[in-house]
């Protein structure tokens, strides 16, 4: 599951921003994906923060978008690898990102996004504040 990125600003809850933290720093050790990053300059060993400092400063001074921000936002490594191999060409599936993989769970993941911005739509409408509703939707899952 994509993983949406680390807020560390104090009105955040604390421990989902741990949790966040944890799974990207899950998601970057991965051997297959540090494979990537690696070829990109990212360090060997993975710190979550040297390799955001990183990501910032390829996509700061790179005239390309980096492409490898795939891994950060958790999409499957096929899909990042297909990407990146075939230019954005040759997809078999297009929705929050271009998929060269598994399309069918792809398709459940791009189902089950539009349900939760659906939800989180509807409760900001309804005068919920975003950090309240995404607190809600964590007590969802």
């Amino acid at each position: 599951m994509p993983i949406i990125g680390i807020n560390t600003e104090a009105s955040v809850n604390i421990p989902n921003t741990f949790n966040n933290a944890r799974l990207l720093e899950k998601s970057l050790s991965e051997p297959s994906r540090r494979k990537i990053l690696e070829k990109y300059g990212y360090d060997k060993r993975c710190s979550v923060e040297n390799d955001l400092e990183r990501l910032s400063g390829r996509i700061s001074s790179s005239e390309e978008f980096p492409h490898e921000i795939g891994i950060f936002l958790g999409y499957p490594t096929e899909d990042v690898v297909g990407f990146i191999r075939n230019k954005g060409e040759n997809f078999k599936l297009c929705g929050c990102w271009k998929v060269y993989g598994d399309a069918e769970n792809a398709k459940r993941i791009f189902v089950n996004y539009e349900r939760c911005r659906k939800f989180l739509c509807n409760k900001i409408d309804g005068g919920i504040d975003i950090y309240q509703a995404l607190n809600i939707l964590e007590t969802c899952k």
